[in-house]
C-alpha cells in the first residue's frame, strides 16, 4: 500500500532541487551537444557531495571538463532523468543500474566506483520491535524499487524471514520520518540524512545495517555506454576532479565537512557521523572493482538475486549480461593520461 499526503522532509538544499518534469520538458525540446556540460544527477547521500566539492574547488574545470550538477531527490528520479535524455550521467547504486538496463532504451554502464555504504543503510525500529523476528506481520517502510529492498531482504533473511512475512509500506525517503513519528510503520529502511533525523527519535533504534553485508551496495556512476565509447577522457577527467576532491577533504577535514553537511542539512558532526558509515574507493582500487571478476560484477549478480527473490526484478540473463554493465574505459583513458 502507498502512502500519500505526508508532509515532506524537507532539506537544506530542497530549494536548489530540480524539478524531474522539468529535466524532461528541457530534454524533448534540445538536445545536448558535445560542447555543453556534462550534466550529472546527484541526489541526498554523503557520497555525493564529493561531487558537488570537486565542482566548489573547481577541480572539474582544472581537469578540463565542464560540468552540470543537477540535485534530485531520489534515485529513482535520477534513472528516469538519464533514461529520458535529461542528464549524460547519474550517482546512483546497482539497483537503479539493473532497472535502467531492464527498463530503459538506453545502454547504462557503471564506469567509477564512489563509494560502498559500510553501515549507513540502516533498518531502523521502535521501541515495539526488539529483534528482527519481531518484524514479522508488521509494517516496514522502504522505497520501492530501491536499494532499500536489498537491505531490508538481507535483514528479513538474516532471522529467517522473507518479504512475505511483514507488510512493506512504499514511500520516499522523504516521508519516512513523518510516518514513522506518527506511527505508520513500526520500522523503516533508510540512509541519510534521513536516517539521522529518525535515529535521533526516542526509543528508536537499529535492528541490522550494510555493514553486516560488506561490499554488497555499491554506488557508482553510471552513463551511456556509446557516449563512454566515443568520449573516454571527458570521462576520465570527471573521475580525476572527484577523486582530487576526496583527497582535498582527507587534507582539510574541518572545512570539507563543514560546506557537505550544509548542503545535506546536517551539523558536521552528524555528516561525519554518515560519512563514517560509507568507504569511499579511491582511483587507485577502481581496477579492483570495475574489472572482470571485480567487486561490482559480483554485488551486481547478488543485488540480482535479491531483487528476484523480492519479485521486484526479473533475471536479466546469465553472467555475460552482468559484465556488460560495467566498464573500466574511464580509468584505462586516466592511466594513460
Amino acid at each position: 500500500m502507498y502512502m500519500s499526503g505526508y508532509p515532506h522532509f524537507r532539506f537544506a538544499r530542497a530549494a536548489a532541487t530540480v524539478s524531474l518534469l522539468a529535466l524532461l520538458l528541457l530534454s524533448a525540446a534540445c538536445m545536448r551537444r558535445r560542447e555543453e556540460p556534462l550534466r550529472i544527477a546527484i541526489t541526498p547521500w554523503p557520497g555525493h557531495e564529493f561531487l558537488y566539492l570537486a565542482q566548489e574547488r573547481g577541480f572539474f574545470a582544472e581537469e578540463g571538463v565542464s560540468v552540470r550538477l543537477v540535485e534530485l531527490e531520489s534515485q529513482g528520479d535520477s534513472r528516469a532523468a538519464f533514461e529520458n535524455g535529461a542528464v549524460d550521467v547519474f550517482a546512483g547504486t546497482l539497483v537503479e543500474l539493473l532497472v535502467s538496463h531492464t527498463q530503459g532504451s538506453r545502454h547504462p554502464q557503471a564506469f567509477y566506483v564512489t563509494d560502498y555504504s559500510n553501515g549507513s543503510d540502516v533498518l531502523l525500529a521502535d521501541s515495539t520491535v526488539r529483534t528482527i523476528a519481531d518484524l514479522r506481520g508488521r509494517r516496514i517502510a522502504l522505497e520501492a524499487g530501491s536499494v532499500d529492498v536489498v537491505g531490508v531482504a538481507a535483514a528479513l533473511a538474516s532471522a529467517g524471514l522473507t518479504m512475505r512475512d511483514v507488510e512493506l509500506v512504499p514511500m520516499p525517503q522523504n516521508e519516512k520520518d513523518w510516518a514513522f513519528e506518527h506511527s505508520r510503520v513500526q520500522a523503516v529502511q533508510c540512509f541519510p540524512p534521513a536516517a539521522v533525523e529518525i535515529a535521533s527519535r526516542p526509543g528508536v533504534h537499529p535492528l541490522f545495517d550494510s555493514s553486516r553485508i560488506p561490499g554488497l551496495i555499491v554506488d557508482v556512476l553510471v552513463a551511456d555506454s556509446s557516449d563512454l565509447h566515443r568520449n573516454p577522457g571527458h570521462y576520465a577527467a570527471t573521475v580525476r576532479a572527484i577523486a582530487r576532491a576526496q583527497r582535498w577533504a582527507s587534507e582539510h577535514r574541518a572545512e570539507a565537512l563543514a560546506v557537505m553537511a550544509a548542503r545535506e542539512g546536517l551539523t558536521p558532526e552528524e555528516f561525519a557521523r554518515g560519512l563514517d558509515g560509507l568507504r569511499l574507493v579511491p582511483l587507485t582500487a577502481q581496477s579492483a572493482q570495475l574489472g572482470p571478476g571485480g567487486n561490482v560484477v559480483r554485488a551486481l549478480r547478488l543485488t540480482q538475486d535479491a531483487l528476484t527473490a523480492a519479485g521486484a526484478s526479473e533475471p536479466i540473463g546469465a553472467s555475460e549480461s552482468m559484465e556488460s554493465l560495467v566498464t573500466a574505459r574511464a580509468l584505462a583513458a586516466e592511466a594513460s593520461r
